[in-house]
């Protein structure tokens, strides 16, 4: 299985906004449409993004707004002390993976200017 997610990641596939795999399993609005998938499928997910980041997932990977999974991960403001877990779990995994605290989306903010809660501004202010 993990040959397999190595090889659809080689491909680079990618949304109709440019989000990879790793935007997808870090950013609380992914999409999950059909009420089946949505009981199954919680994003953001650290589990998935390790996952993704092991097969070879791109943590500076940018999207059409030139946001990377850092800029969408940060975004998300935990309403539980679980979800907060979850994030810092997803972004020790993203900066250990190599993630770039100084790049800039298409407004020229980085992950720090974007974040919601100040736990991430910390984390990310140690980190850099």
């Amino acid at each position: 299985m993990y040959g397999l997610i190595q090889r659809f990641l080689s491909l680079n596939p990618r949304t109709q906004n440019g989000n990879t795999l790793l935007h997808l399993s870090v950013w609380y609005k992914t999409p999950t449409d059909e009420h089946y998938v949505a009981k199954v499928c919680k994003y953001p997910c650290a589990k998935t993004a390790k996952l993704i980041i092991n097969a070879g997932g791109n943590a500076n990977a940018v999207n059409s707004e030139g946001n990377t999974p850092l800029h969408l991960a940060v975004t998300f403001k935990p309403s539980s002390a679980g979800g907060l877990q979850e994030l810092r779990d997803i972004l020790r995994a993203l900066l250990d993976a190599g993630a770039n605290t100084e790049l800039v989306n298409k407004d020229g903010k980085t992950a720090l200017e974007v974040a919601e809660a100040d736990e991430f501004c910390r984390i990310l202010t140690v980190k850099s």
